[in-house]
C-alpha cells in the first residue's frame, strides 16, 4: 500500500514537475498537487475549452445566417419581371412579395407554392400546377392560366388554393380547376374567363363576379345567392337546380342556358338575355324580368307567381 502511495505521489510530481517547467515557473518552490487535483483542472481546461468553441460556433452561425436573412429581406422585393421558368420544378418555393409581371411559368410546379402579395400581372400560368399554394392578396390581374398547348393539354390546377384577396381581373382561367379552392369575399374575378371551369364545391358566390364569362361551365346545383351577376356570361352553361334567388343579373347573358329547376326568386334580372334558354319548372317567383329577352326560352312549368314582366320579350 506503503508502495502504491509513493508511486502515486512521484506520477503526480513529475507532471507537475512538466507543467511548471513548460510555464517557466520555479516549482521546487511550489508543493506537487494531488493526482485528483490534477485530473479536476485538466477536466476544467477542456470544459473552458469546449464551451469557447460553443460559443465561437453560435458567433459564426450568426455571421453565416445574417446575409442570407438580409437576403431574404432583399428577395422580397426582388423583381423576375419576365423570367421564364417554363416547366421547372419549383414546389413548396416562396415568391412572396416579388414581382413575377410578364413571366413565363407555364407547365411549372408550384405545388405548395407562397405568392402572397406577389405580382402576377399578365404571366403566363398555362397548364401549371398550383395545388395548395398560397396567393393570398396576389395580383394576377390579366394572367393566363388556360390548359398548356402540349399533347396532354393540361389544364392549370388551383386545388385547395388559398385565393383570399386574389385578384384575378380579366385573368383567362379557361378549364382550370378550382376545386378546393378558398373563395372569399374580396377574391375578385371581375370579367375573368372561367370557361368550362371546375368548381367543385367551393363558394363561388362569395367572389366578386361581375361580368365573368361562366359560358359552358358545369354549375349544377351551386349556391349563387345574393350574388353580384351584373353583365355577367352564362351562354350554354349547365345551372340546373342552382339557387340564383336574390341575385343581381342586370344585362346577364344566360342564352342558351340550361337553367331546368333553378331558383331565382327575387332576382334582378332587368335587361338580362334568356333566349333559347331552358327554364322548365324553375321558380321566378317576384323576380323582376323588365325588359328581359325570353325569346324562344322554354318556361314549362315554370313559376312566375308576381314576377315583374313589363316589357318582356317573349317573340
Amino acid at each position: 500500500q506503503m508502495a502504491g502511495e509513493l508511486k502515486d505521489t512521484s506520477t503526480s510530481f513529475d507532471l507537475w514537475g512538466v507543467l511548471m517547467t513548460t510555464l517557466s515557473v520555479p516549482w521546487q518552490d511550489i508543493p506537487a498537487p494531488s493526482f485528483f487535483s490534477l485530473w479536476v483542472a485538466v477536466w476544467f481546461l477542456v470544459i473552458f475549452t469546449l464551451t469557447r468553441s460553443i460559443q465561437d460556433m453560435f458567433q459564426w452561425l450568426k455571421n453565416v445566417t445574417r446575409p442570407l436573412l438580409n437576403q431574404r429581406l432583399f428577395l422580397k422585393n426582388l423583381k423576375m419581371e419576365g423570367i421564364n421558368l417554363s416547366g421547372h420544378d419549383l414546389r413548396y418555393r416562396d415568391f412572396s412579395g416579388m414581382s413575377l409581371a410578364k413571366s413565363n411559368l407555364s407547365g411549372a410546379n408550384l405545388v405548395g407554392c407562397k405568392f402572397k402579395g406577389c405580382n402576377m400581372e399578365d404571366a403566363c400560368l398555362n397548364g401549371a400546377n398550383l395545388t395548395s399554394a398560397d396567393l393570398s392578396g396576389a395580383n394576377l390581374s390579366r394572367a393566363s392560366l388556360v390548359p398548356d398547348a402540349g399533347e396532354f393539354f393540361r389544364p392549370a390546377i388551383l386545388k385547395d388554393a388559398n385565393l383570399e384577396g386574389a385578384n384575378f381581373t380579366a385573368a383567362d382561367l379557361s378549364r382550370a380547376d378550382l376545386s378546393g379552392s378558398k373563395i372569399h369575399r374580396n377574391t375578385n374575378f371581375q370579367y375573368a374567363k372561367l370557361i368550362r371551369a371546375n368548381f367543385g364545391t367551393c363558394p363561388i358566390r362569395n367572389a366578386v363576379l361581375i361580368g365573368v364569362d361562366l359560358s359552358e361551365t358545369d354549375l349544377r346545383e351551386i349556391n349563387l345567392r345574393g350574388a353580384n351577376l351584373e353583365r355577367a356570361l352564362f351562354k350554354g352553361a349547365d345551372l340546373s337546380g342552382a339557387d340564383i334567388s336574390e341575385s343581381r343579373l342586370v344585362h346577364a347573358n344566360l342564352e342558351d342556358a340550361i337553367l331546368r329547376k333553378s331558383k331565382l326568386d327575387c332576382a334582378d334580372a332587368c335587361r338580362a338575355n334568356f333566349k333559347r334558354a331552358q327554364l322548365d319548372s324553375a321558380s321566378l317567383r317576384s323576380a323582376k324580368l323588365q325588359h328581359a329577352v325570353m325569346s324562344g326560352a322554354s318556361l314549362a312549368y315554370a313559376d312566375l307567381t308576381h314576377a315583374v314582366l313589363d316589357s318582356v320579350d317573349f317573340s
